[in-house]
C-alpha cells in the first residue's frame, strides 16, 4: 500500500527569486509542492488596477484566477494539509472558504512582506486563516497580529563569508525609484565628498523619469549615473553589496516592515545604513547606522538606545531578536512560532 502523499498549496508573489527559495526550503517538508503566483499577470497596467481597486477588473479577474488555482489543484486537495498564502494580492475571501470545504483539516497561514494598507483583503483573509503573521511591526500592534521578520537566504551568506572581497566602494544603494529616495540618498551622500559610492536607480521606463523629473527637483540636480532604466540583477546586486563597506536601505515611509535586503546586509560583510529604526529590534546600534530621512543625519547612540525603550514599553511582545535563515523562517510557519 502506498504512503500517503503529504502536500502543500503555496501561494507567493513572484519577487526576484524568493518564491524560488522558499518553494525549495518547502519542499523539504512536503512530498509535493503546488506553487502560484499571488496574481495572475504581473505588467505595470495590471498592478496600478489592482492597486487602486478598479471594481470590475480587480474582482472578476481575482475570481477567474482562484477558479483557476483550484481547478489545477483539485485532484489533489485530500493530500494537501498547508496552505500558505504569502501577501494574496488576488487571492478572495471565497477561494479560502472553497478550500476549507472542500478539505476539512487543511491548515491555511498567511503571511504579509508588504504593508497591510497596501493589500485591500488581507484583513478577511487572515480572519479565514488559522494563523497570520505580517513582518511590520506597525502593523502588528495596530491589527494584534504576530510579528514575524523575513528572512536571509543562508547559501547566500556561506557564500559571501568564504570569498572575502577587496573593498571599492564607501556606500552603494540600488533599488527602484519610489517616494523619497534621491532626496535621501543626495541629503546623506552630498556632504561625503570625498566617498566613493555605487548609486544606481531603476526606472521602468523613460517616460516615468522623465514625469518626475519635472516634479522632483532633487532628480534633476543628482549624479545622472545614478539614474538605469536596466533592471539590475541579483548576481550584480551581491556583486556590488560585497565590496562595499556600507549598504543603504531607504524604506518606503508607510511601512516599518524590514526586507530580504536588509538581513542579507546585517549578515554579509556590508554594514547597513538605514532610514527605517526597526531593524535596532534585532542587531546592535554599533553594526547599523540608522539616518533621519529628513536631514540624512546619523541618529546617535542616545537615539537609539531612546528608540528601543519605547518601543519596548509600547509593546511588551516586542524581544530584541535576532536574524532568521531561511529554513528558520520556513519552520516558524509551519510550527505557528
Amino acid at each position: 500500500m502506498m504512503a500517503k502523499i503529504n502536500s502543500v498549496l503555496f501561494i507567493c508573489p513572484n519577487f526576484f527569486d524568493y518564491k524560488k527559495l522558499i518553494e525549495e526550503e518547502l519542499s523539504k517538508h512536503f512530498d509535493k509542492v503546488h506553487s502560484f503566483s499571488d496574481r495572475p499577470v504581473c505588467s505595470s497596467i495590471s498592478k496600478a488596477l489592482f492597486k487602486y481597486n478598479f471594481p470590475i477588473y480587480a474582482s472578476r479577474l481575482s475570481e477567474k484566477y482562484c477558479r483557476d488555482i483550484y481547478d489545477s489543484v483539485v485532484n489533489d486537495l485530500s493530500s494537501i494539509s498547508e496552505v500558505i498564502i504569502i501577501k494574496g494580492t488576488c487571492i478572495t475571501p471565497s477561494f479560502l472558504q472553497k478550500l476549507r470545504s472542500s478539505n476539512h483539516n487543511i491548515n491555511i497561514t498567511t503571511y504579509t512582506w508588504d504593508s497591510i494598507s497596501n493589500i485591500k483583503t488581507f484583513i478577511t483573509l487572515s480572519k479565514l486563516s488559522n494563523y497570520t503573521y505580517t513582518f511590520d511591526l506597525k502593523d502588528s500592534q495596530k491589527y494584534k497580529i504576530p510579528y514575524l521578520p523575513l528572512f536571509y537566504n543562508s547559501c547566500h551568506h556561506d557564500e559571501q563569508h568564504h570569498h572575502d572581497k577587496k573593498i571599492i566602494f564607501d556606500y552603494c544603494f540600488i533599488g527602484s525609484y519610489h517616494g523619497d529616495r534621491v532626496n535621501v540618498l543626495s541629503r546623506f551622500l552630498g556632504p561625503k565628498k570625498t566617498i566613493k559610492s555605487y548609486v544606481k536607480i531603476y526606472f521602468q521606463s523613460r517616460l516615468q523619469y522623465i514625469f518626475y523629473y519635472l516634479l522632483n527637483p532633487a532628480l534633476r540636480s543628482c549624479p545622472k549615473e545614478w539614474v538605469t532604466f536596466k533592471p539590475i540583477s541579483r548576481k550584480k546586486l551581491e556583486e556590488i553589496t560585497a565590496v562595499s563597506h556600507h549598504t543603504i536601505d531607504i524604506h518606503h515611509q508607510k511601512q516599518t516592515g524590514l526586507t530580504m535586503r536588509t538581513w542579507e546586509t546585517l549578515q554579509s560583510n556590508s554594514k547597513l545604513v538605514t532610514t527605517n529604526p526597526t531593524v535596532l529590534a534585532h542587531i546592535n546600534s554599533h553594526n547599523v547606522t540608522v539616518i533621519d530621512r529628513d536631514t540624512g543625519l546619523e541618529w546617535s547612540t542616545e537615539q537609539c538606545d531612546k528608540y528601543i525603550k519605547n518601543l519596548i514599553s509600547e509593546d511588551e511582545r516586542v524581544k530584541i531578536s535576532g536574524c532568521l535563515s531561511l529554513s528558520e523562517w520556513v519552520d516558524a510557519l509551519l510550527t505557528k512560532g
